[in-house]
């Protein structure tokens, strides 16, 4: 059997997810901080390092390194290599250690990218949330401005990741938005009539 929910009850539960949430966000907020920070860290040491030669000089260091096999994707490059495991040693003799190291600082630099557009991202989400919890009603136009523009930013962050999941998240995200609006509509009657 379905236990039936009253108005009130259903609000409390969402109050309460949103302030889950909004607990959930605060925790995200600080991993990506400690990303981008490690990113950072990793971007200069890599651009340094290209800089300076130091791959090089760490190979000719440590001989037994020549065995080690890593990743190694030359699409920034235009080199021979595709996506495969190489040894340092060939990396070494094609003189390649140094534009891995430049590869390695360039994919952090876009890290810390990715991590500060999701901390932009969840930074605009927290308010829509803390809003919600703080409200007599779910259907008000405050919450409804903050739900729009949390969905443009879903949107643009879909968009960027694929044009065609973009676009159907647009139009789900629309849908959720038109169907909110509706409820905002029915509340403000509801609330003329009281």
């Amino acid at each position: 059997m379905k236990k039936e929910f009253t108005k009130q009850e259903s609000y409390e539960k969402l109050k309460k997810l949103s302030r889950v949430i909004t607990k959930i966000i605060s925790v995200l907020q600080v991993i990506m901080i400690v990303g981008a920070s490690i990113c950072l860290i990793a971007s200069i040491l890599g651009f340094l390092g290209f800089g300076l030669g130091w791959a090089e000089a760490i190979y000719e260091k440590y001989p037994k390194m020549a065995k080690w096999e890593v990743d190694y994707n030359a699409d920034f490059f235009d080199i021979s290599f595709t996506s495969e495991k190489i040894s340092l040693e060939t990396l070494y003799n094609e003189g390649l250690l140094n534009k891995m190291l430049l590869g390695v600082a360039i994919n952090t630099t876009i890290g810390i990218l990715q991590c500060a557009l999701i901390f932009v991202a969840l930074t605009l989400f927290k308010p829509l949330f803390k809003t919600i919890n703080n409200s007599e009603s779910p259907f008000t136009y405050e919450i409804l401005n903050k739900l729009k523009f949390a969905f443009i930013i879903v949107t643009i962050i879909a968009l960027y990741n694929s044009v065609f999941v973009g676009i159907i998240v647009a139009l789900f995200l629309a849908c959720i938005y038109f169907m909110y609006m509706y409820g905002v509509k029915m509340q403000e009657d509801e609330d003329q009539t009281l």
